[in-house]
């Protein structure tokens, strides 16, 4: 066995970089007990020349162990611990992701989700599903889907891993603040897609829009589809099912709306659950963010639990809770469909 430290990446949000160890340190666990393969042991916290890292010991990591410790949401370097713990011996990360993190970084606006948060989301969601098999893979299309996806925070992450990205929105402004700026920045950085729109229609009227956008390294591959692509839909996402086949995401993410000043739409889990889960693949994942001011733990846990979803409760999944600010109290739940 070894000693590892993680060093946490600083954050811009003062209050998120509080938290950032404790959530790493809980991230950190559920890949251990997932694509680790059990293999992590002793996660707590130290501080090193007056620096707090997270730590931990495993055996020797493997190329394929880096790799996916490399893509935790808040990792900025990692350690081997030498000589009694005395010293640093750098590991060299293996990011998964693809493109320039001004991606995530550039939009700024009332209410978005600190992206290194979407990123833990993300993480979570394919870990602890079938994906987790997957998704490192290039030659494997992985398709995440978040049904509530505001201005696509977390389609822009499942893009910078090179997936297959789906989102679902009901307000049009922040659809089309989107697709302008996705659009824009494709040509910025010449990368090669293609642009597809329709309107949706409902009881003969006109409902809102659909976009989907391939990406790929020549013309060829984006007119055969991408290397990945991305599709947002402007509707209530009570109607996901209508505008996605059954089974078709391998993992599901969603920061709920929070019932607060900057979002005051309602929406009930048990609403909207079936048709989540009719478009999930058997063994996909579900992660779940909320605002436990507005509902607690334990209605959310009810609603998967009716659902028939497998809720993972205890360490380290209980482990993500944490204040936002004055009127948030965040929290994690994770589920995984029937099928594996």
């Amino acid at each position: 066995m070894s000693d590892y430290a993680l060093l946490v990446l600083p954050a811009v949000n003062r209050v998120y970089g509080q938290a950032a160890p404790a959530l790493t340190a809980a991230e950190l666990g559920v890949f251990g007990q997932t694509v680790l393969g059990g293999r992590v042991e002793g996660i707590g916290h130290r501080e090193i020349g007056g620096v707090p890292y997270v730590t931990f010991t495993a055996p020797s990591l493997s190329d394929e162990d880096v790799r996916h410790l490399s893509n935790l949401s808040s990792i900025h370097a990692l350690f081997e611990l030498t000589e009694g713990g005395e010293r640093l011996r750098p590991i060299g990360l293996s990011r998964l992701d693809r493109y320039d993190d001004d991606l995530l970084t550039i939009p700024r606006y009332t209410g978005k989700t600190n992206e290194s948060f979407t990123k833990l989301l993300v993480n979570l969601a394919l870990v602890c599903g079938t994906a987790a098999r997957s998704y490192l893979d290039p030659d494997t299309r992985v398709r995440v889907l978040d049904p509530v996806c505001g201005r696509g925070t977390a389609l822009h992450q499942a893009f910078m891993y090179g997936l297959d990205a789906a989102g679902v929105e009901v307000d049009g402004r922040d659809v089309d603040a989107y697709e302008t700026f996705f659009v824009g920045w494709l040509k910025d950085k010449r990368l090669k897609h293609k642009v597809e729109q329709a309107r949706i229609r409902r009881d003969g009227k006109v409902v809102g829009h659909r976009t989907d956008i391939a990406v790929g390294g020549s013309k060829a591959e984006v007119k055969a589809g991408g290397a990945s692509s991305i599709t947002i839909v402007e509707d209530d996402t009570r109607h996901v099912a209508d505008h996605f086949k059954k089974a078709t995401f391998d993992a599901l993410v969603a920061d709920l709306p929070y019932g607060i000043q900057h979002d005051t739409r309602e929406l009930r889990l048990g609403d909207v659950l079936p048709a989540w889960l009719r478009v999930l693949k058997p063994g996909a994942a579900l992660a779940l963010a909320w605002n436990t001011r507005a509902v607690k733990r334990a209605e959310i846990l009810a609603e998967l639990t009716s659902a028939g979803v497998d809720v993972r409760e205890g360490p380290p999944f209980d482990g993500f809770g944490h204040r936002v600010d004055r009127t948030i109290q965040r929290d994690v739940v994770v589920a995984v469909t029937p099928g594996r």
